[in-house]
């Protein structure tokens, strides 16, 4: 193991405690907003305030990332969340706190960490041999694996008591360790990355979209990453109120959990082991798996296969992640990786965007008012079967967009040939 590698392991380690305590936050507001509003709208809003500056702000991320020290730009950026973070929770102890305060916060603490995510990511290819850029990407993929994993169930055991303060304090408690891994690093580790002083021009403003479309297939990959990311939002809007009517919130905590060591395995089997080809297979194995699981998640109302389901879905996330991340990185240059991943960031968590806006309203005006009048033509009892799912319905629909959508992905030329294409020779 380098040195280099190591001291990129002390900073991931950091980011992935500190991805926990935002993840039991994120749990925990989620579980806060519906008992306080019973409204999916309600938490899809909080959902958008916390990803939304990030999604804008991502590209702006990325120039920052190309142009000054990568590691300063993440210790800003986690001070700034925990700025954040610390207004709510004087807010909540004062007896202020409501939904218009709650989503301000949120906002304030996801501008900073728009600057946090291009340059984590844009280390890797700073820091690290090609040869370990699988590996990396599998730790990176760890983060996600524990905030599913441990964040459901603390933050289960917490709400069932209304402990929304000690969540809080959590949470922020985390980022004094992710500042101090990352300043001790900085410290006795020159920034080696070229950066750029001039003023920005449009040329190098839109610098991340001119080197993606450089690519077809590395186009083509973003593009399917934001499919990826719409169904994906789809199901972590409604899998919380799925599930709360069926069950509990510590319930709701066990069965996410529990389901999240599907993530945490398939990242684990990533980090460890040293991959250079397949990619792309284990790109399509990944999206069929997710697809199907999406669809049983929304057929069934056992809590067994809704989480058996779910360990299905996010144990396929890290290999489409990976497998994507992997084919990105060999094609674009690493002195504008920084720009690349702040656009790619940009581009693909609109999918995200997209469900959260239209998940809230498809539920509760479309889906459920579906549910409960009464079908009096013959032809159309086997379609109120299948919308007397409810959430399900919607969960059902999406499981079979993907399929159609990974099918068609599947048949894209330009995304096969990137397996065999030749690598890009990087200029330092």
């Amino acid at each position: 193991m380098s040195k280099s590698y190591k001291k990129f392991l002390c900073i991931s380690i950091s980011q992935i405690i500190s991805t926990v305590g935002s993840g039991i936050t994120t749990f925990a507001l989620a579980i806060y907003t519906y008992q306080l509003t019973s409204s999916v709208i309600s938490v899809s809003l909080v959902t958008i305030a916390s990803f939304l500056p990030i999604v804008l702000l991502n590209p702006l991320g990325g120039l920052l990332a190309d142009r000054f020290d990568r590691k300063l730009m993440m210790i800003i950026g986690d001070s700034g969340s925990m700025f954040g973070l610390s207004t709510m929770f004087v807010l909540l102890k004062l007896g202020l706190l409501n939904m218009t305060y709650i989503i301000i916060c949120l906002i304030l603490s996801s501008v900073f960490s728009a600057l946090l995510e291009p340059a984590y990511k844009s280390l890797v290819s700073e820091m690290l041999s090609k040869e370990e850029y699988a590996k990396a990407s599998g730790i990176i993929q760890l983060a996600s694996a524990a905030k599913f994993l441990i964040a459901p169930f603390i933050g289960g055991m917490l709400m069932a008591n209304q402990q929304l303060d000690l969540v809080l304090i959590i949470d922020i408690s985390t980022f004094f360790l992710t500042v101090a891994s990352v300043s001790l690093i900085r410290k006795h580790q020159r920034d080696t990355h070229v950066k750029y002083t001039k003023l920005l021009s449009k040329q190098q403003v839109f610098q991340g979209y001119f080197e993606i479309k450089k690519n077809a297939g590395v186009f083509y990959l973003v593009l399917l990453l934001t499919g990826v990311t719409f169904f994906a939002g789809y199901y972590q809007i409604l899998i919380t109120p799925l599930l709360l009517n069926l069950a509990n919130e510590k319930t709701l905590g066990y069965i996410q959990s529990i389901s999240a060591i599907g993530l945490l395995l398939s990242s684990l089997i990533l980090s460890i082991k040293n991959r250079s080809q397949g990619f792309l297979k284990m790109l399509f194995q990944g999206l069929f798996m997710m697809s199907i699981a999406l669809f049983f998640t929304g057929l069934s109302k056992s809590l067994w296969i809704i989480g058996l389901s779910s360990f299905i879905i996010l144990f396929s996330l890290p290999l489409i992640n990976t497998s994507a991340e992997v084919l990105i990185r060999k094609h674009t240059d690493v002195k504008h990786q920084g720009s690349v991943w702040g656009m790619i960031g940009f581009i693909t968590q609109t999918g995200y965007m997209i469900a959260y806006f239209t998940s809230g309203y498809l539920t509760e005006k479309v889906f459920v008012p579906l549910n409960e009048k009464p079908v009096n033509i013959e032809v159309l009892k086997y379609i109120a079967i299948f919308f007397n799912q409810g959430i399900g319905s919607i969960l059902m629909l999406i499981g079979l967009f993907m399929m159609i959508f990974t099918f068609g992905m599947f048949k894209n030329t330009c995304i096969r040939n990137l397996e065999n294409a030749k690598e890009l020779n990087y200029v330092y």
